[in-house]
């Protein structure tokens, strides 16, 4: 890629369901700076005219790509399959209108992704379809993920990417982002799952088995959505986040992932020497299977140590480094919250010559 790509929310994503008011959301998991109370600044409550303006600003900051999830906690559009899912107070939900986004995107000559939460901050589709979720040893159920290998599971994320990609024409390729869960899951159908492939009990494994065995089909799963994504449009190029989970283990990973995908590694916050020891030792990790990789750094998450010009530095100095250790493509996290301040001084700091005032 030529110019940078930015990573933005059509809704609320895996911020807050849509019931919590905006002033209520807990701040051990969205401090200040992160969020707004303002709901002009939420993706969630813009139309076309507003989804115009900021593409217009990102494509004055150079971008050539914008990587848009289009679920997780709840869905942004009006689902036919999963209606009770959707954000009611959308605003595409209320009055279609995303189509004249991708329609608008490509006169920008701006690649639209379609991005898709996968199995994981699934928040809503659990609370009100428990039987999909992930489990605990105690069999309690996981809050915001679904088990991959549960039937319910598989075709709730099957039937996005389907309703997703039938509904909306003219997305440039698609990303997933595979579940953030740090354990394995101790469902039912894991359990006969591996007694089936194995022919031993997953309780007799030890943790590391459990855990290898647990991502390679959850890999294994999120090939069947790449191949589904392709069957709309074969040219699809295939993007893939990583998961932090996968750092001791990606040996026995790396084959379950196609070659063609790209992987984008993540690290938000300040660029500190452990931060560029610990960024160093994963990209050399996720390079060893051959695929391309691409950085995915934060424009707001480190405004809670740094101001505005220490944001410039810190990310000039990140990006410089990662792109000495095979990095192809960087991308900015923007989330549902658009801080314009904060998008451009990381821009700056990666291309001084971007246009200053965002839009063209």
């Amino acid at each position: 890629m030529n110019g940078p790509g930015y990573y933005l929310f059509l809704g609320r994503g895996d911020y807050a369901l849509s019931r919590v008011p905006l002033d209520a959301i807990d701040p051990r998991w969205r401090k200040p700076g992160t969020i707004s109370t303002n709901p002009a600044d939420w993706s969630f409550s813009w139309g076309l005219p507003e989804w115009k303006e900021k593409l217009r600003f990102l494509r004055g900051c150079g971008a050539q790509r914008v990587y848009l999830i289009m679920n997780a906690f709840e869905l942004p559009y009006p689902s036919r399959a999963y209606p009770a899912v959707v954000e009611p107070d959308h605003v595409n939900v209320r009055q279609e209108f995303f189509q004249g986004v991708l329609d608008f995107a490509q006169t920008l000559g701006l690649e639209i992704f379609a991005a898709f939460s996968t199995t994981g901050h699934a928040d809503r589709a659990i609370e009100l379809y428990p039987q999909m979720a992930g489990r605990h040893a105690d069999g309690k159920p996981w809050q915001c993920a679904m088990c991959h290998n549960n039937p319910h599971a598989r075709e709730f994320a099957r039937t996005i990417v389907t309703e997703v990609l039938s509904r909306y024409h003219g997305f440039a390729g698609v990303y997933f982002h595979p579940p953030e869960v740090g354990e394995f899951c101790w469902c039912d159908r894991c359990r006969q799952l591996y007694r089936i492939q194995t022919g031993r009990d997953l309780t007799a494994a030890d943790d590391t088995t459990r855990m290898t065995w647990f991502w390679q089909t959850a890999l294994d799963f999120l090939d069947e959505l790449r191949v589904l994504a392709k069957s709309f449009q074969p040219q699809f190029p295939t993007v893939m986040c990583t998961v932090p989970a996968w750092v001791p283990i990606f040996s026995a990973l790396r084959d379950h992932i196609h070659r063609e995908v790209t992987l984008l590694h993540w690290d938000y916050g300040s660029f500190t020497p452990a931060a560029a020891e610990r960024i160093g030792a994963r990209l050399a990790i996720y390079g060893s299977g051959g695929h391309t990789l691409g950085f995915i750094t934060s424009v707001r998450f480190a405004m809670q140590e740094l101001n505005l010009d220490q944001l410039r530095d810190h990310t000039a100095r990140k990006l410089a480094f990662v792109k000495t250790h095979g990095v192809n493509e960087i991308v900015y996290f923007v989330g549902p919250v658009w801080f314009p301040d904060s998008i451009l001084a990381a821009t700056l700091a990666d291309d001084p010559t971007t246009n200053r005032n965002g839009p063209v």
